[in-house]
């Protein structure tokens, strides 16, 4: 028999008990572009929802894009929410706040943690997604 139980704390508690250190599986709610309201739960730190990409699916596994329907929700609270019930430990995307050289007063909110805004840099765009730089309009804010 396998080492498991009725839910994820039971599993996580039956694996201590065994020696073992278990965890669940990590997870990252990502906003999909074609549906700004809504995010998905991805098994991969990758910003947008497209061919290639796959998420954690409903009832189990994963799912490439277009396939099973995603765990996921309408907000960021509810695609953690629903993350959490499906026994994955899921988090928001990391974003890293950047000054712009060209305009000091201006952060510009990054996929990584590399100073300044230049060609070749990329960033979360509004509505979703990653853009270059040059490309559409980052999040990002004055102040």
């Amino acid at each position: 028999a396998c080492v498991g139980g009725s839910g994820l704390q039971a599993c996580l508690s039956a694996a201590q008990a065994a020696g073992l250190s278990a965890s669940a599986l990590p997870a990252f709610c990502v906003q999909d572009p074609g549906n700004p309201h809504y995010f998905v739960v991805k098994s991969r730190p990758a910003a947008g929802w497209s061919q290639g990409d796959e998420c954690y699916a409903q009832g189990g596994g994963v799912a490439p894009y277009g396939g099973k329907a995603c765990v996921g929700g309408s907000g960021l609270q509810a695609c953690l929410s629903a993350a959490q019930a499906a026994g994955l430990s899921a988090s928001a995307l990391p974003a890293f706040c950047v000054q712009d050289p060209g305009n000091p007063h201006y952060f510009v909110v990054k996929s990584r943690p590399a100073a300044g805004w230049s060609q070749g840099d990329e960033c979360y765009a509004q509505g979703g997604g990653v853009a270059p730089y040059g490309g559409k309009a980052c999040v990002g804010g004055s102040g």
